[in-house]
């Protein structure tokens, strides 16, 4: 049922939390990053297999810049995306599918992206579980960590990717 909760969309955050206040806070973290990372990739198998060319001659100037920035080095990008506190997973997913990402590249780099995010919100749940104000804390920590960097990686690679693709896109 989580793996399909988060293939349709389902907050990831919302799975750790739930994992956190049952199995703890550690094995919860792993466990709903798992459940994710799977998601992520029955989302994928779904779009790519639902014929959905339509969507892609409709987007196709979209999917390119998204197939140019995240296709070499796949894995690092997706981290580095899944790394933010912000987005859209399902976007992602659908984006990764209908621009022809590796599927292992994308999960390769899924799952060390989810984990910071499913730590911090496996850990709160856990702290609710347990009135311990300390787990809670973790949580923020592990928050501001992973935010730091992203913003880190975002500002020294993947900006410059980004607008490297987007000034060759206009050149050509």
């Amino acid at each position: 049922g989580a793996v399909v909760f988060t293939a349709l969309g389902g907050p990831r955050q919302v799975l750790a939390f739930s994992c956190g206040y049952l199995l703890g806070g550690w094995w919860g973290g792993i466990v709903s990053t798992l459940l994710t990372g799977l998601g992520a990739l029955l989302t994928m198998s779904v779009i790519k297999h639902a014929g959905m060319d339509w969507l892609r001659q409709r987007h196709g100037a979209r999917l390119e810049v998204v197939r140019r920035v995240l296709g070499g080095d796949t894995w690092k990008w997706i981290c580095l995306v899944r790394l933010m506190p912000v987005g859209s997973n399902l976007v992602t997913n659908i984006a990764a599918a209908l621009a022809g990402l590796s599927r292992r590249s994308v999960l390769l780099g899924s799952l060390p992206g989810y984990l910071p995010q499913s730590l911090l919100f496996s850990y709160a749940g856990r702290g609710v579980a347990l009135q311990d104000g300390s787990k809670i804390w973790m949580s923020l920590g592990l928050l501001v960590g992973s935010t730091v960097l992203a913003l880190y990686l975002y500002h020294h690679g993947f900006k410059q990717r980004l607008a490297q693709v987007l000034q060759e896109r206009q050149s050509a």
